[in-house]
Order: C-alpha cells, then sequence, then structure tokens
C-alpha cells in the first residue's frame, strides 16, 4: 500500500513538473516578425531648371499712348472743324449823371472789344500757319465775321457809395469757315500772280486792256470784296450802340470806308459795311442804311424816312 501511494506521489510530481514549463510557454508572447532590410536612401531629384524671366511691359514716355491703344486727340491750332470759345468780363463804374443803360452799353462795347482782340489773335495766328500773305488789318476784318456771341450776362454790384456793371460774355470762332476762306483766299492769291504794272503817265493813265481769261480772276476779287463789306455790315449791326464814342467804334469796326465831316449842327458820319453810323458832338446819335439830304439840315443826320433808320 505504501508502495503505491509512493508512486502515485511520483507520477503527480512528474506530471506537475512537465505541466510548468507549458503553462510557461503559452504565457509568453510570440515571435516578433523578421524586419525587412532597410533600403537605401533614393538619389535627391535633379533641380528644376531655372524660370524664364517675365518680360516687363515697357514704360511708356510721359504722354505717349500704351502699346495697342489709339494715341489720345491733340488740339492743333488752326485744326479744321475745331472752334474757339473765348470769354471775357469787364466791370465798368457809374459816372455820376450816367445813366443804367449807357453804362451797360460802355460795358458791353468793352468786354466786346476784348473778345474781338482774343479772337483776332487766334485768327491771325491760322493765317500765319496757312502760310499765305494777308496783313494783319485784312485778318482783323476777317475776324469780325468769324466771331459768333454764345452767351452775355451783366449785373449790378454796389460798393460803399459806387455801382458797378459787371458784363460777361463769350464768344466762339469757327475755324472751319475760317479755313474754308483762308483757303480760298492762298488759291486766289496763287492764281493772280504778281500785279500788272501801274498804267504809266505817258500812256495817258490807261493800262493795257485785261485778256478775257482774267474775267474770272477779277469776278473772284469782286466776290472777296463783296464778302468783306457783307462782314462790315454785320458787326456794325451788332456792335454800334447808341451812345458809344466815336474812338469806341473804331475800336469795335476798324477804320471806316469813308467819313464826312462834321456839320454845323454837329453831326459827322461815317460808312462801314452797308451801315451808316452817325454821330452828333462825338456819339452816336443813329444808324442808317442810307442817308438823306434834307433842307438845312444836310445828308448827315437822324431825321427823314424812317425806313432808311436801323436804330436811334
Amino acid at each position: 500500500m505504501r508502495r503505491l501511494l509512493l508512486i502515485a506521489g511520483i507520477v503527480t510530481v512528474c506530471a506537475a513538473a512537465a505541466l510548468v514549463p507549458l503553462a510557461f510557454r503559452k504565457a509568453s508572447p510570440p515571435p516578433a516578425p523578421p524586419q525587412a532590410a532597410p533600403r537605401p536612401p533614393a538619389p535627391p531629384a535633379p533641380a528644376a531648371p531655372p524660370a524664364a524671366p517675365v518680360p516687363k511691359p515697357a514704360q511708356n514716355a510721359p504722354g505717349q499712348p500704351a502699346p495697342g491703344q489709339p494715341a489720345p486727340e491733340q488740339s492743333v491750332p488752326g485744326q479744321p472743324g475745331a472752334a474757339v470759345s473765348q470769354a471775357a468780363t469787364w466791370r465798368y463804374t457809374v459816372g455820376p449823371g450816367e445813366t443804367l443803360d449807357t453804362a451797360r452799353r460802355k460795358c458791353r462795347a468793352e468786354v466786346m472789344r476784348r473778345i474781338l482782340e482774343k479772337s483776332g489773335v487766334a485768327v491771325q495766328s491760322a493765317s500765319e500757319v496757312e502760310d499765305f500773305v494777308l496783313p494783319p488789318d485784312k485778318s482783323s476784318t476777317y475776324a469780325g465775321g468769324l466771331v459768333q456771341v454764345k452767351g452775355e450776362e451783366d449785373r449790378l454790384e454796389a460798393h460803399g457809395q459806387s455801382l458797378d456793371v459787371v458784363c460777361t460774355m463769350s464768344a466762339s470762332v469757327d475755324r472751319e469757315g475760317l479755313n474754308r476762306r483762308l483757303a480760298a483766299l492762298r488759291a486766289q492769291k496763287t492764281a493772280q500772280g504778281p500785279k500788272a504794272p501801274a498804267p504809266s503817265a505817258a500812256a495817258g493813265g490807261v493800262g493795257p486792256r485785261p485778256p478775257a481769261e482774267s474775267l474770272d480772276k477779277l469776278k473772284e476779287e469782286k466776290g472777296r470784296v463783296q464778302l468783306s463789306i457783307e462782314e462790315e455790315t454785320q458787326r456794325a449791326m451788332q456792335l454800334a450802340e447808341i451812345g458809344m464814342r466815336a474812338d469806341e467804334v473804331r475800336e469795335l469796326l476798324g477804320e471806316p470806308r469813308t467819313v464826312l465831316p462834321e456839320n454845323a449842327r454837329g453831326h459827322a458820319c461815317a460808312l462801314w459795311g452797308h451801315v451808316w453810323v452817325v454821330f452828333r458832338h462825338g456819339t452816336v446819335e443813329c444808324l442808317r442804311s442810307r442817308l438823306e439830304d434834307l433842307p438845312d439840315e444836310g445828308e448827315c443826320q437822324c431825321n427823314g424816312v424812317s425806313t432808311s433808320i436801323i436804330r436811334r
């Protein structure tokens, strides 16, 4: 019996000894998988070629248009179709005993004179650019016919005990019409050529008769003279006012075509175009389309048939 128990104990101890390694084997972690060998480092990528420089837009000089854009329009002196605007302002102080109507007339006359001066400079400049022979006095004659008044305004201002009339006026010069007239005159000057010599006294003051082909040129010259007379007529009707002094009228209209001296009644007459300006003691009394010879009064007066009187 003891032998059996001893054998059983030995078997039990052996079995326990066999189970202990198995328990430890189950508790231990599984072995790690084998690691792959490290790869060699990749060679560096080739450097990208430098980018081509972007061309900068060309810098334009001041006043020049950008590429692909039309050039800005520039005003050219004497360019056909361009109208030159002129404006002027004048202040006139009303004198003692002077009426407002008289002061307004004098103020408007002065501001118109300044407008005509500015316009006359523009006309003379254009005639020089056109490069044809035209005396300055002729340029002034054509200037008046090309001036068109666009607006005028006058107001009264009080300064202490004095009263001022302030006149403002604007006008324009028709450059298109100016260039047409200048071109026509230049063509006439070129076609006429040198002037014929004056007839000699030995020939009795009678020159040679012009050939038949020159009649057309004489007709053109006649048309130019008629145009100048019509322009003087329009200027006289627009600018001459009752009460103006003789020197003021001459400043506005230039030299008259003819003058009748002052008579015993203090009347004197001057002709601009088809308009007779009648002065009495140096100031304008009336404007007439023709003069009438009345008994005891003569031709230079403002009486007679009213249809011939333009303004009085």
